[in-house]
């Protein structure tokens, strides 16, 4: 399975095509630029996961310490 670029998938014509198609199916939708997910998205996603990181710290005194981290690479 290929990974996916976020930021060439929110250039993409395709993908703007069904996002205004799945939105007809409730409020009226625009999808974020590329700008938008590369800058204001991304910064609230390291900042959940931020804050999901400092509450797993919380509990290492109780649980213990463990992190896993999967990812995928393309070469």
């Amino acid at each position: 399975q290929r990974p996916i670029c976020l930021s060439t998938c929110f250039r993409s014509a395709d993908f703007k095509d069904f996002i205004l198609v799945v939105s007809n199916h409730g409020p009226k939708y625009s999808p974020p630029n590329s700008e938008i997910v590369r800058t204001r998205l991304l910064d609230n996603a390291k900042e959940d996961t931020e804050a999901y990181v400092e509450q797993m710290k919380a509990t290492w005194s109780q649980t213990g310490c463990t992190i896993i981290c999967d990812v995928e690479r393309s070469n």
